[in-house]
């Protein structure tokens, strides 16, 4: 039988208990006293492949969501989904009611007046900005699957960039 870590409590003359830990550990025989430590296994290619096609998915999705871009009207503009029905609605609502111009908030909450056709170029640079990240995706997407080894597959970095229609 074999005693770890075993506590006891003895009497001594002070009359105070002292705790005393003791140990037993037996000796190793010679042929189990080294063994090599247990290798994690890796996991196959094709398990790696689904674990980065779901993490560009993920990553696509956060990209999308929080999307902008430098616009030719000289400022930051939100580019997500919300951006260009809000534009929509506004290039709408300006045609019907015959507005010149309307005050647009942009991504760093500044308020601007914008015209409509500043607008109309604005809706157009938010929907190229949306068709270039969904380029980037499938580019990912390509190399992710066409990746031969681990190596490879590691080497795909998935980086996405908006568009700037600033120069």
């Amino acid at each position: 039988m074999f005693l770890r870590g075993l506590s006891l409590s003895l009497p001594v003359p002070s009359a105070a208990v002292r705790k005393v830990v003791i140990a037993v550990v037996p000796k190793v025989p010679p042929q189990f006293s080294v063994l090599p430590p247990l290798a994690k296994p890796e996991k196959p290619l094709e398990v790696l492949r689904k674990e980065k096609l779901s993490a560009l998915n993920a990553a696509f999705a956060s990209v999308e969501s929080g999307a902008w871009v430098m616009s030719s009207l000289g400022f930051k503009a939100d580019a997500n989904t919300t951006a260009n029905t809000n534009i929509e609605g506004l290039i709408k609502s300006m045609s019907a009611l015959g507005q010149e111009t309307v005050i647009f908030c942009d991504y760093d909450n500044v308020y601007r007046e914008v015209t409509l056709e500043g607008l109309q170029t604005l809706q157009l640079e938010v929907i190229q900005n949306g068709q270039s990240l969904y380029a980037q995706k499938w580019a990912f997407r390509n190399a992710i699957n066409a990746a031969k080894d681990k190596d490879a597959l590691v080497a795909v970095q998935v980086e996405f960039s908006m568009m700037d229609f600033s120069a």
